[in-house]
């Protein structure tokens, strides 16, 4: 799930900055308040698969970076290809799909300054689609398209110095139906033990059932690289249960 207003002046004397072992955002739908430190690039990556008929697929690779010269903004590009079989043959992947997401979050309060965090995600995405070799025959064999444009708004606050509680709540534009959707999303984020995290998120829209997302991160690395392993449930249109393991590393 994609997830999200204007004090920029203090957001840039004070610039956000969120524990990593302590983020959310990565595979998770739901976004935390905090950016990259300025002047640091970082580097998402994680596959997804589905246990279900279908066999969908996905593989992820997300660069960003925080510039000196803008540090209240975090720039990011989602890099997507996904796979799902159709029909009786569920051994072939039959369509394949790519989509490009370019994304930027404004931080306009930091939440290690006082004890909340306020932020802004806005971004689109553009999906191109391929059927092989039957395609499906209620859709088209190829597709591109401008895909569900979005702006989120994101509050953090830590109670405790251990516990991250982070709400999403954005809109987004589904061309397919043509009318804007409201998107919603809850997550927290508990360092167990130090450089263990246990992650927690639901998240979810208008149009059916919530998404479900638990999971693990270990921060390595003097906290430059996280591991993450995820169990989600309905992150698609059926009600499949799926496993995702990535990392995101900082440099």
């Amino acid at each position: 799930m994609r997830l999200l207003a204007p004090l920029a002046l203090a957001a840039a004397v004070a610039p956000a900055f969120a524990p990593t072992a302590l983020a959310q955002g990565g595979p998770y739908r739901v976004d935390d308040a905090g950016i990259a430190a300025p002047g640091t690039f970082k580097l998402d990556s994680y596959g997804a698969f589905s246990v279900n008929r279908s066999r969908e697929r996905g593989y992820t690779v997300t660069p960003g970076a925080t510039f000196a010269a803008l540090p209240f903004v975090e720039f990011s590009l989602g890099l997507e290809r996904a796979g799902e079989a159709r029909g009786d043959d569920a051994d072939k992947l039959r369509f394949w799909s790519t989509v490009v997401s370019p994304q930027a979050k404004v931080a306009l309060l930091p939440i290690e300054r006082h004890g909340i965090g306020l932020a802004l995600k806005t971004g689109f995405s553009y999906r191109t689609a391929l059927q092989r070799p039957e395609p499906d025959p209620d859709a088209p064999a190829r597709l591109r398209r401008l895909d569900l444009p979005f702006a989120t708004a994101i509050v953090s606050v830590a109670p405790i110095e251990s516990v991250t509680v982070s709400a999403n709540l954005g809109i987004e534009y589904d061309r397919t139906e043509t009318r804007a959707a409201p998107t919603w999303g809850l997550g927290a984020a508990w360092e167990a033990i130090e450089s263990l995290s246990l992650i927690g998120a639901v998240s979810g829209s208008d149009r059916g059932r919530a998404a479900l997302q638990a999971g693990l991160r270990k921060s390595v690395l003097d906290g430059r690289l996280d591991l993450d392993v995820v169990l989600g449930r309905n992150l698609s249109d059926e009600r499949a249960t799926w496993i995702t393991a990535g990392f995101a590393t900082r440099f």
